[in-house]
């Protein structure tokens, strides 16, 4: 009591110790404060008496961003490993390249790959777009990208039309990665929507029924409907039971019903009766075959779920 008082804390009658000053000088009762708890209770600083685990941080300045390093490109499996590692930090997921390629994410719909150039250290970005066989209007196309999607090429491949960007690699950068990658995923979402678009709305005009144009899933499908009853199960098995790949075959079988029925339309109005008939039952088989495929995708997705949402446990209540 004696040392707080010689410091200049004054009792009240009550018996409470206080230390005064102006509102010019804040600074005194702090020193004052100070000195009482070094003199008397020997803690070196108020701060001290703050629980460490409710006291505000104190504010950490941001860490500078990691540089990251150019990498002199020796050879494809160098890359690989580069490119998967790159995108497993991206994705926050380790990825591993399957039969050489690295599915990525789906874009408008619309599935694409990653994979080591066959020619030099580059990187491939690929897809499928839509079924397509008719060059002649694959040129139309390559004639109306122009310069905005310089850079990008389409070729047919297996009855589909593909797009492809490569990007030069040979010194690998994240960054480098990073905006290929980038562009590639506007592409999709703009130029590769356009181009489905254009060739579903020139299939629909024209009939939609190169049989080289349908994939080899589609086909068993169409086929063993014709033998046997196919549940929505065994549907979902044909297809692999991907919902991606379920919805391509959905909208195949759309545009074939929409030109069959067109085809069908006009053979009446020429008055061609066999025409007319066979078209029609054409247009009813892909009827057929988008409902089962419609079937397989509910089944599909609510699978789907209950296997992301784990095994229910039974409530011990």
């Amino acid at each position: 009591m004696r040392q707080l008082t010689y410091r200049g804390w004054r009792r009240l009658r009550d018996g409470t110790l206080i230390a005064e000053a102006s509102v010019r000088e804040p600074r005194r009762v702090a020193v004052l404060a100070t000195l009482a708890l070094q003199d008397v209770w020997q803690l070196v600083h108020p701060a001290f008496l703050r629980d460490p685990s409710t006291a505000p941080k104190e504010p950490v300045a941001p860490a500078a961003p990691a540089i990251e390093e150019t990498v002199q490109v020796d050879d494809p499996d160098q890359l690989r490993d580069l490119i998967a590692a790159f995108l497993s930090s991206v994705m926050g997921a380790e990825v591993k390249p399957a039969g050489g390629s690295i599915e990525l994410p789906v874009i408008e719909g619309i599935r694409s790959w990653v994979r080591v150039g066959l020619s030099g250290p580059t990187v491939e970005c690929f897809a499928r777009l839509v079924p397509l066989s008719d060059r002649h209007l694959l040129w139309q196309i390559v004639g109306h990208l122009g310069e905005r999607w310089r850079g990008f090429s389409l070729y047919l491949s297996g009855g589909y039309l593909c797009a492809q960007r490569e990007i030069e690699c040979a010194a690998f950068h994240p960054d480098n990665l990073r905006n290929g990658l980038r562009e590639w995923q506007h592409f999709l979402a703009d130029g590769g929507r356009g181009i489905i678009d254009r060739v579903v709305a020139e299939s629909s005009a024209t009939g939609f029924v190169d049989e080289s144009a349908i994939p080899e899933r589609l086909r068993d499908v169409i086929t063993q409907s014709k033998t046997r009853v196919l549940s929505s199960s065994d549907v979902a098995d044909l297809c692999s039971r991907d919902t991606n790949l379920i919805l391509e075959y959905l909208r195949i079988c759309d545009h074939q019903l929409v030109a069959w029925t067109e085809r069908a339309t006009d053979s009446m109005s020429q008055r061609a009766r066999g025409d007319v008939r066979d078209r029609f039952l054409e247009a009813g088989t892909w009827r057929l075959t988008g409902d089962l495929l419609r079937s397989a995708l509910r089944l599909t997705v609510i699978q789907n779920q209950r296997r992301r949402q784990g095994p229910i446990r039974p409530d011990k209540s």
